[in-house]
C-alpha cells in the first residue's frame, strides 16, 4: 500500500505522543481547540493535531 504522508506529518504525531506521555499536555481539549485560533500550516503541525484528535477519540472509547 502506498502512503503519501510526509515524514514531517509522522514527526508531528510522535511529538504529540511524547508531549502527552510526559504530561506536557494536561488539557487535551484545550490543546485541540488552540488550533482553532492558529490553524496548522505545516505537515508537522497537522500531524500533531491529528494525533491529539486520535487520542481524544481513543480516550472517549475507553470510557464507555
Amino acid at each position: 500500500m502506498f502512503n503519501n504522508l510526509s515524514t514531517e506529518f509522522y514527526d508531528g504525531q510522535e511529538a504529540a505522543k511524547k508531549d502527552l506521555q510526559n504530561g506536557d499536555i494536561y488539557n487535551l481539549e484545550a490543546a485541540i481547540q488552540s488550533f482553532d485560533y492558529d490553524p496548522p500550516d505545516s505537515p508537522r503541525q497537522r500531524g500533531y493535531l491529528h494525533q491529539l484528535i486520535l487520542e481524544r477519540k481513543n480516550n472517549a472509547i475507553s470510557f464507555r
